[in-house]
């Protein structure tokens, strides 16, 4: 959603960012993504795992493009 986007790679990532290297901002932002989307479901662990590449790759996106419109 919008608003996660706008929490997690507008307001998370430039956070970190400016506290750690680039990479650690991207890698602990994916993290948080991934674990806020965990389900008490069977798998559950697979599905965080997927939200958490999910979660790395629009924060790549949102890094290289200097822009958060991409990832929305």
């Amino acid at each position: 959603s919008v608003l996660e986007e706008v929490f997690y790679r507008g307001f998370i990532f430039p956070f970190l960012q400016s506290k750690l290297n680039s990479i650690w901002a991207i890698i602990i932002t994916s993290i948080f993504f991934g674990i806020s989307h965990y389900a008490n479901v069977g798998n559950a662990h697979v599905l965080v795992g997927l939200f958490i590449l999910y979660g790395f790759i629009l924060t790549m996106i949102r890094y290289l493009t200097k822009s958060l419109i991409p990832p929305i």
